[in-house]
């Protein structure tokens, strides 16, 4: 209700945070940080204890977003110069590849309780859109282009039936819905 002052609950020195997201409990936070000296993904207890590093390596991990059940996160990679999108236990492991392109997005279970799906930025000014993924198969769903998205955060709707994105052609949002 905003009655509580907002406080900080990132226990991470010095090097700042960005690209934040809460556990889907809400017990935990998963952020970025460069205080390991490259752009890592951090994860805590929201009370600010138990501050692990999730990912320790030289590509710059962005946007983390938490799996349904807060075993995983998704994450963009930069690897050789290339967009990729990774996911990792959130008790830490080996980072693995899920695909190929940008991931700045959302991740739920599929309305019809078979699997999950990942939304998408496309992530780049030649690439404004939004792309869906299954992530069982790992595969590309559909994708839009959508002129003027480059920036933005995809998100789906409570029910998993809309996409909301904002877009930078005269401040509009935008609603993706599907059946």
């Amino acid at each position: 209700d905003g009655a509580e002052p907002p406080r900080q609950i990132t226990a991470v020195s010095g090097a700042g945070v960005v690209h934040s997201s809460l556990s889907p409990d809400g017990t935990r936070v998963e952020c970025v940080s460069r205080e390991a000296g490259h752009s890592d993904l951090w994860v805590q207890n929201v009370d600010g204890s138990n501050l692990r590093q999730i990912t320790n390596d030289d590509p710059a991990e962005s946007w983390p977003v938490w799996s349904p059940d807060g075993r995983l996160i998704a994450f963009n990679s930069l690897r050789d110069g290339r967009r990729e999108t990774w996911r990792v236990a959130a008790d830490g492991g080996l980072p693995e590849k899920m695909l190929d392109g940008f991931f700045r997005g959302d991740w739920v279970p599929r309305p019809d309780g078979r699997g999950e799906w990942i939304v998408t930025s496309l992530g780049g000014p030649v690439e404004s859109g939004v792309r869906l993924l299954d992530v069982e198969s790992r595969s590309v769903l559909w994708e839009r282009r959508l002129p003027g998205t480059a920036l933005s955060l995809p998100v789906f709707s409570p029910d998993k039936r809309s996409i909301s994105l904002a877009g930078l052609v005269a401040g509009a949002l935008i609603l993706l819905h599907g059946g």
